[in-house]
């Protein structure tokens, strides 16, 4: 149902620095990032495996 208010949104990211790991899921120890977009966030998940993040 639509009432007219526009939800904010954003897809989330966790992210481990010094173990270079990307999750999509909460991960204790890892920094959470919102992006506003989902193509924001791939994008950002892109860059980071081309430069040896791993994904879990």
């Amino acid at each position: 149902m639509d009432d007219g208010i526009a939800r904010n949104k954003t897809y989330p990211l966790w992210i481990h620095w010094s173990d270079h790991i990307l999750s999509f899921h909460e991960v204790a120890g890892f920094e959470h990032i919102h992006f506003s977009t989902q193509e924001e966030r791939m994008d950002y998940v892109f860059q980071k495996t081309s430069h040896g993040f791993r994904i879990q």
